[in-house]
């Protein structure tokens, strides 16, 4: 009886295409030989090491992200380029390109993470950002995971830049985004830890002169001091210090 009805409670507690993991189980007072019994009685299936699949799921990034953002506290998320993809903005995104999963430098992913998605996606570790800063849901059909929002996922597309994305493309893809949050450009700019980061965004963003920019209050951004080589061979632009390519050109 005890079984059944800690059965019940953990599957009421999963949403379907989801990884449940054994330090989540444990947490619930399930442990590892009550999950052997459930496993071999065909409730649960593994799903790598110290993880399980309800059996007939099919579970996908997201579904994996789920456990990760909700059953281990961790701050990875879907960030960058591939978070804009998701938003609808994909101007000549190379849709072969690796998903970008942007997590805490002290964090870890779990092994069975990297077991099924270490070929299909790119970890990037960087604290330039706060993780309170910048997320919104991204709902599936059965559960939700956090993502950047447009304007955080800029920001960590210009981290990788040009290295992994163009600074061409970033201009693109801000070039197709009139409607952005001011607010929080503005919290985003403040906040972050990168130099490079703000310059080269506020460079853009300025080329671009939407509306949003004009209610950005630069002297309130620590730009720091000091030249950026952002470009090799590029130009040095005076008002944000940063030597990088012309825009017209690059």
């Amino acid at each position: 009886m005890q079984k059944e009805i800690s059965l019940n409670q953990i599957l009421q507690k999963i949403p379907h295409n989801t990884v449940v993991t054994s330090v989540w189980l444990n947490q619930q007072g399930i442990s590892n030989s009550l999950m052997h019994s459930y496993k071999k009685n065909n409730w649960f299936k593994s799903f790598g090491t110290g993880a399980y699949s309800k059996l007939n799921d099919n579970v996908e990034l997201n579904g994996a992200l789920y456990a990760v953002q909700t059953q281990l506290d961790l701050s990875f998320h879907i960030g960058g380029v591939s978070a804009l993809s998701i938003h609808g903005i994909n101007h000549n995104i190379n849709f072969n390109r690796k998903t970008y999963i942007f997590g805490l430098r002290e964090e870890k992913l779990p092994r069975w993470f990297k077991e099924k998605y270490n070929e299909n996606t790119e970890i990037v570790k960087t604290t330039i950002l706060p993780e309170n800063i910048g997320f919104e849901d991204n709902n599936d059909k059965d559960f939700s995971t956090k993502i950047s929002t447009k304007e955080r996922a800029l920001f960590e597309m210009i981290y990788l830049a040009p290295n992994k994305s163009s600074l061409n493309e970033v201009y693109q893809l801000m070039e197709s985004m009139p409607v952005l949050k001011p607010k929080l450009l503005q919290e985003l700019l403040e906040n972050c830890s990168s130099i490079k980061v703000k310059r080269v965004f506020l460079y853009i963003a300025e080329k671009l002169n939407y509306p949003w920019f004009k209610k950005l209050d630069i002297s309130k951004v620590d730009l720091g001091k000091g030249k950026r080589t952002i470009e090799k061979g590029g130009k040095l632009d005076k008002k944000y210090n940063i030597v990088i390519g012309n825009i017209e050109e690059i």
